[in-house]
């Protein structure tokens, strides 16, 4: 499974005092971050000028210039670059730097933060063409990084260590080690986590689940969001047990007449996709606020006037991109957790009716939210449906069909079952 997320925020102290003095020693680490940011791609820059990669580089690219332009019979293999992104003299160089420059930070912090940076060096990808990204740095076509506000404090459970409650149903804590008084010498911290209640329940069972093993603890760090401290503890799931699919098993989804979504399989129905209402608040939307803006420009002014059609319909084309954007999103939540369920049964046929002609229309997505005797342009992109499930069982292994049905099609498509198409 990959990596999640979850933000906790730290509750205040009682006295006032400590409070703020917590805060400021939290914005004072955040600060030193910011400085072993800047530091990093500095030191990072200047190893690279001793070194004269820049003038290495500018000739591979000439190399490999004419190694593309030569006979691909003839010319070989393709020409390594002689300079890497981050060299293991230049790692340990801007350690040093590092532990020299911010000595208030904990040794600890400053090796999770020279990695995020380091992921990053490799692996972001370049504003244009297909040359990595700390290339086009020490070429001088991009910008090298720079920050100005506080940075995120990263921490692990190197660092690190979940408190459970005290009490039944209490807030869990969490002890940390971000600062350093001296060398070998760490100052900890033990902090509230705001975890009781019954809307952060769910948070409370991802910390004990982490403290218990059953989650592996990952990469986390502290953070300030709009004058609140955060814990943002980053946890990875275990992988769930693999279902054999069946080919014997069959699912049919099709659109329903009073529902989004239904889905038969070996016998049963369920309905997905929700009840569908925002889709019809977004239809009505589109449709109201579209015909408002034809009445209002048909008794407008002669000065709004004459001054094109891509003015006059501008604001049409933002209505249509409203509609699509909904569309695309509710069909890529509905693909989703219609193939997840299909896994989970073992299901291995899947079977989506797609609606034509007459058949569109008289289906729950295709008419909600309009106005009856008005012609509109809200048509549902079932079609799309159709892609994203297919895309989805070729992921999942599972073999998918397309059977489209229009007002003329007799046959139902479950027959003694789905009794509304």
């Amino acid at each position: 499974m990959g990596i999640k997320c979850t933000r906790v925020e730290i509750r205040r102290l009682n006295n006032d005092a400590e409070n703020d003095a917590r805060r400021k020693i939290w914005r004072s680490i955040a600060t030193e971050c910011l400085r072993a940011t800047n530091c990093f791609w500095e030191t990072w820059w200047q190893w690279h000028l001793a070194g004269q990669s820049q003038t290495a580089l500018a000739t591979w690219i000439k190399t490999l210039i004419a190694w593309h332009d030569a006979d691909p019979k003839t010319r070989g293999k393709k020409p390594p670059c002689p300079v890497k992104a981050m060299a293991k003299e230049a790692s340990n160089i801007i350690y040093h730097r590092l532990t020299e420059t911010c000595q208030n930070l904990h040794t600890r912090t400053i090796v999770l933060l020279t990695n995020r940076l380091t992921k990053r060096l490799t692996s972001q990808r370049s504003a244009h063409g297909s040359l990595a990204w700390w290339c086009n740095l020490l070429l001088y076509r991009e910008r090298t990084p720079a920050s100005i506000d506080p940075q995120p404090i990263p921490f692990d459970k190197a660092n690190s260590k979940l408190l459970p409650p005290t009490e039944s149903g209490g807030n869990w804590g969490i002890e940390l080690r971000l600062a350093r008084v001296a060398k070998g010498i760490s100052v900890s911290q033990l902090c509230e986590l705001w975890t009781s209640g019954k809307k952060r329940h769910s948070i409370a069972t991802i910390l004990s689940r982490i403290a218990s093993g059953e989650y592996i603890a990952k990469g986390s760090q502290l953070l300030l969001v709009r004058g609140k401290w955060y814990a943002a503890l980053s946890y990875q799931m275990p992988d769930a047990d693999k279902v054999s699919l069946s080919a014997a098993k069959r699912a049919i989804l099709l659109p329903g007449r009073n529902d989004p979504w239904l889905l038969q399989i070996e016998g049963g129905v369920y309905w997905r996709g929700g009840t569908g209402r925002h889709i019809a608040a977004v239809r009505k939307r589109v449709i109201q606020e579209r015909r408002e803006r034809q009445e209002n420009y048909r008794w407008a002014a002669t000065a709004q006037k004459g001054r094109g059609r891509p003015r006059a319909t501008a604001a049409w084309t933002r209505l249509r991109s409203v509609w699509t954007h909904c569309c695309t999103n509710y069909n890529r939540h509905v693909a989703k957790a219609i193939v997840d369920e299909c896994v989970r049964r073992g299901v291995g046929q899947l079977e989506y009716w797609q609606p034509e002609g007459k058949r569109s229309d008289s289906r729950f997505l295709g008419r909600a939210g309009k106005f009856d005797g008005y012609r509109d342009q809200t048509t549902y992109p079932w079609y799309q449906m159709a892609l994203l499930l297919s895309d989805k069982c070729v992921e999942k292994g599972i073999t998918f069909a397309v059977r489209k049905f229009g007002h003329e099609t007799k046959e139902n498509p479950a027959d003694d079952v789905l009794q509304t198409v």
